[in-house]
């Protein structure tokens, strides 16, 4: 028993491809440095309203980098950015009862 089939032309293989330009990837990318703040956290550093941060950053007076939608900061460029600008640095809120202190010393002490 024969069945009719159709057969398709030999195919030839694709060119191979142009390599396209070197892209780097997301696992590539260098990740924010340890030592960068988010902007709650250095809110909270500093001591001060997300309205004024907002205004440094809009007029350029702190530095800081873009990750995705957030921005990073890093302390020691942000506190002398501040004494550049004539701005005096806010002063840093202390650290909550049993961080931030030697061992065993609490606010309450």
């Amino acid at each position: 028993m024969t069945l009719n089939t159709i057969s398709d032309p030999p195919v030839s293989p694709a060119p191979a491809a142009t390599p396209r330009a070197a892209r780097p990837s997301t696992a590539d990318a260098a990740p924010p440095a340890p030592a960068s703040l988010t902007s709650p956290q250095l809110m909270a550093v500093l001591g001060v309203s997300r309205r004024i941060l907002k205004n440094w950053n809009h007029r350029g007076v702190i530095p800081s980098v873009r990750v995705g939608t957030a921005r990073r900061y890093d302390l020691a460029q942000v506190m002398e950015a501040l004494c550049a600008h004539g701005q005096p640095a806010p002063a840093a809120s202390p650290a909550p009862p049993g961080l931030g202190g030697p061992a065993g010393e609490d606010a309450d002490s």
